[in-house]
């Protein structure tokens, strides 16, 4: 039987990247103000590469490239917070993770985007679970569909990145909910059992091959 807690965050606005964040490292490790704070500080950096009556400049207090006013930030502010805790976030295509590729299920959290939704996958002793603040809990996945998943999200053009290090211990107290064990209705990849068939979509996507296993995305 499963003792832990899981700690998922609901959607607030369009707080997905504090959410996706904090269910990441499992815990309410930052606010939106901690965010705002940071996506400042990296607008200032961009800012001092340019002259301060350049267009480029002008353009910049303008408009900041890492948040805007409804609560959306750039993957720059989500890499430089993990980074706080010592961790990196790496693109699922780099070229530094071809055994990541290999051994999906093996891995500690991905955290994908698309649209400005940001979302989580996060492995939590042995356990995968899909920590989208859209839906109303954590809901458990298997390694098998965690794989198609990811498999089906890029043939579908989200944005998956891979987070590595060594994550905080769980903080137990406020946006803990218990695990939600109802297998979720999805067609296709909840009943694949053949493992023959598993490794051949895997091979097709690491090769670059189209993928079609029929895996719902989680709603951007």
């Amino acid at each position: 039987k499963f003792e832990s807690m899981v700690f998922h965050e609901r959607q607030d606005g369009s707080l997905c990247a504090q959410h996706a964040l904090n269910s990441a490292l499992q815990g309410a490790y930052f606010t939106a103000v901690d965010l705002a704070e940071i996506a400042q500080a990296l607008d200032e950096q961009e800012r001092s590469h340019f002259p301060v009556d350049s267009p480029e400049f002008l353009q910049l207090m303008e408009q900041s490239n890492n948040y805007d006013d409804s609560g959306f930030f750039s993957v720059q502010v989500i890499g430089q917070a993990l980074a706080s805790w010592n961790l990196t976030l790496v693109n699922w295509n780099s070229p530094e993770v071809p055994y990541a590729r290999s051994r999906p299920q093996e891995q500690q959290c991905f955290i994908c985007n698309y649209e400005h939704h940001w979302f989580t996958f996060r492995n939590i002793d042995g356990q995968w679970y899909n920590l989208d603040s859209m839906q109303s809990g954590p809901v458990p996945v298997s390694s098998t569909l965690l794989q198609l998943t990811l498999i089906q999200l890029e043939a579908d053009q989200y944005t998956i990145f891979l987070v590595q290090g060594v994550f905080p211990e769980h903080q137990f107290g406020s946006g803990l909910t218990t695990p939600t064990w109802q297998q979720p209705a999805r067609a296709g990849p909840a009943m694949v059992d053949d493992d023959d068939d598993l490794q051949r979509a895997i091979a097709m996507s690491l090769g670059g091959g189209a993928a079609t296993a029929a895996v719902p995305a989680p709603a951007p």
